[in-house]
Parts: C-alpha cells; sequence; structure tokens
C-alpha cells in the first residue's frame, strides 16, 4: 500500500518493546525492526487513527533540521512496512503486515521445495538441534525429517503449533520443548546445530544473533553450525534518473528550482542529503532499467554464530563506463549450502553518493560497507 498525506494510520495493538545499545526493537505480528528511541514518539502519536498530514503538522516542533524531518518520514514509512503503523482506512491488520509475512512465506516456500536430500548438508543422522522458538518450527521439523536424533524448541508463543506441526508428521517423539532460561539448556549440551528461522528472514535482527552466539557458547560448540549458515550482502554501481531522485529526495536540481520559485536559498538541503540522508527502498523491477557500471559483486559475508561484524570491503572493475551516482544493495542469506534467499524479495537499497563518480571502462573501484542496528552506509572510492 503507497501512503499518502491523507492515509489514517494508527500504532498496531500487539507490541513488544526491547531496548538496545542506542536502539530500540519493536516487534509486530513476529516481525522486528530497530528503531532510534525517538521514534517511541511516532507510536504515541498514532495511538488514535489519524492522518499522515495530521501527525507530520503535529511533530514538525519537535524537529530540528532537514536531516530530522527525511529520517522522520522514513520512519514512518519502515514502521508501516513492519506492520507496526497500521493504515485503518479499511485496510486489514493482516494485508498492512504482509511485506513482513511474505518475506516469511518465501523462506517457507524455498524450505519446502528443497530436495530432501539438501538437508543433510546441515543436519547429519544423530545430530542434535536446537531452535530458537522464534518461527513456525518448520526447519525443526525438516532437520527431524533428515535424519536428526533430537529437536529441542526454545518455548515460545507458537509451542502448541509446533507440536501439532509434529505430531501431523510423525515426528512427535524427537521433539522437546524447553523453557526460555540458561539453566534449561542442560538437556542440550550436546547439540551440534543451531537453527533460527526469524535470522533467515530478517538477517539483520541484532538480538537474534546475540541470542545465536550466547547459545552456541552455552552448549561449548566452537565450530557449531547454525541455520541460516551466511548471511551475505551484495551491490551494484548504478546510475539512478534524475527524475526519480527529484521525486524521492532533496537534489540540486529541485532544490534549486524551489530557491528561484521562492527566493530561498534551499542548497544545503541537498548537501545534507547526499551526505547523511537514510538509505532509499525500491524494488528491483524500478531499476531493471537503470545503467550498471558491473555485474553484482560481494561486499560482506559474516558466519551469525562467530562475533565478527557485517562490515566489509571489496573491490570491482568498471565494465561500463560513465558517471554513477548510487550503490545498490542487496542482501542474501545461505540457509545451507545450495539454499540461498533473498529476505527482501525485490526489495533494493538505494545508497546515494556525496557525489556523481565518473569512471572509465577497466577502472578499479573500492567499496567499504558499515551496519550498525538498522542503519547501513557504503562509500566508494577509484582504487
Amino acid at each position: 500500500m503507497t501512503l499518502t498525506r491523507g492515509t489514517p494510520l494508527q500504532t498496531a495493538s500487539a507490541l513488544r518493546l526491547r531496548r538496545g545499545s542506542g536502539f530500540v526493537r519493536i516487534t509486530s505480528g513476529g516481525h522486528g525492526i530497530d528503531c532510534l528511541p525517538s521514534a517511541l514518539s511516532l507510536l504515541a502519536a498514532f495511538w488514535h487513527p489519524r492522518t499522515l498530514e495530521s501527525a507530520l503538522l503535529a511533530l514538525r516542533p519537535t524537529v530540528k533540521g532537514a536531516l530530522d524531518w527525511m529520517a522522520l518520514n522514513q520512519t514512518i514509512i519502515s514502521l508501516h512496512e513492519h506492520g507496526v503503523l497500521l493504515a485503518s482506512d479499511g485496510c486489514t491488520p493482516s494485508a498492512a503486515v504482509r511485506p513482513a509475512l511474505r518475506r516469511h512465506a518465501e523462506l517457507l516456500d524455498a524450505l519446502a521445495s528443497a530436495p530432501p536430500a539438501a538437508f543433510t548438508r546441515f543436519v547429519t543422522p544423530g545430530d542434535a538441534v536446537v531452535d530458537l522458538g522464534d518461527g513456525s518450527g518448520l526447519v525443526a521439523l525438516l532437520a527431524a525429517r533428515g535424519g536428526a536424533s533430537h529437536v529441542y524448541v526454545i518455548s515460545s508463543g507458537t509451542d502448541s503449533t509446533v507440536r501439532r506441526l509434529f505430531e501431523l508428521n510423525g515426528f512427535s517423539n524427537k521433539l522437546e520443548i524447553l523453557p526460555d532460561a540458561s539453566g534449561a539448556l542442560g538437556a542440550a549440551k550436546r547439540a551440534d546445530v543451531v537453527v533460527s528461522e526469524k535470522l533467515a528472514s530478517s538477517p539483520f535482527a541484532f538480538e537474534v544473533r546475540e541470542r545465536m552466539r550466547r547459545l552456541s557458547r552455552e552448549l561449548r560448540k566452537e565450530c557449531g553450525r547454525c541455520v541460516p549458515s551466511d548471511i551475505e550482502v551484495w551491490a551494484e554501481l548504478a546510475r539512478a534518473p534524475d527524475e526519480w531522485l527529484d521525486s524521492r529526495t532533496f537534489t540540486v536540481r529541485n532544490t534549486a528550482e524551489w530557491t528561484s520559485n521562492y527566493g530561498i536559498d534551499f542548497s544545503c538541503l541537498a548537501r545534507a542529503a547526499m551526505a547523511q540522508a537514510p538509505p532509499l527502498r525500491v524494488s528491483r523491477a524500478t531499476t531493471m532499467a537503470w545503467d550498471r557500471a558491473a555485474q553484482p559483486f560481494l561486499l560482506s559475508r559474516c558466519n551469525p554464530l562467530l562475533p565478527a561484524s557485517t562490515n566489509g570491503v571489496a573491490s570491482t572493475i568498471v565494465e561500463r563506463g560513465g558517471e554513477y551516482n548510487c550503490v545498490l544493495v542487496r542482501t542474501a542469506v545461505t540457509i545451507f549450502p545450495g539454499l540461498r534467499v533473498w529476505p527482501d524479495g525485490a526489495r533494493l537499497e538505494v545508497h546515494l553518493l556525496a557525489r556523481p563518480l565518473p569512471l572509465s571502462c577497466g577502472a578499479r573501484v573500492l567499496a567499504r560497507y558499515t551496519r550498525a542496528a538498522s542503519r547501513s552506509a557504503v562509500t566508494l572510492e577509484e582504487a
């Protein structure tokens, strides 16, 4: 659903909040989003149904400048996409959270359609498996079907569903539900594999990654296996059309036009947007006609069980000379060797460069990727 100034929104009724270091995790319908603490004011602003325009007018006094204003609008869009803010104009809650549900459904579809032999790549006969209990239980069931001797599922709100799933498929004898407490993991000390469905559909859910690492330490598995096994960040150097950029952010062109029309110098807005604005979100279909400098390249790879960050440095060779103004970023999750899913489906992040970069064919470009909580950044330089 596209948000307009007249779209009525309301805070979802069932939310969970978790305080992190410099951010807050807001969860709705099993899927969460990491936000700055200031996002809590948006939950209050939309506590009762009100139009987007009305809420923005009420929040205007709290905004200090152009960057804050852009971040506020982007946060509202993100909260809506994650089902935290629901449209109340006849759109049902299930439709409002459809992007999050679709990501999880795509994961389940990929798992269910994989050949049975594929699961021997992450679970072997006799393995014990621990599931964090943050999903449907399908991965745990497939592990049991693949030969796992015992499957421990940490207690969550889906216990009855998981039990029924195992019963219907004849594997209830392999299932044990554990209380969500460290002391209860004694029975699972010999576990070989750690599983998280949520991390497979939301790879940057930092609290889940920390939970997997803590569990791995408790199980004393220095080289334990996990599902997903890898998180990858892929990038493409591209040129976004001027018209597209003008309609979505402050640019030199549209601020110059406003300066001419209103007699006010808006040039600082364009500089701020290019330097510090969060990445834009776009469907892959929209970018198909955009010029690319080269094939997609791997920017970062990490193992969820290891403390290494998702930051990365990589280089690529320009195959098509031209002037490029952005980097398209997409995340891939390797469930196990041979099965990769794209959690964001056909969605990409558009990281705008501070200024267009003219490149000749054959030039080598160095890209640096950094991520903290829900914020990411990409910088480029010609090597």
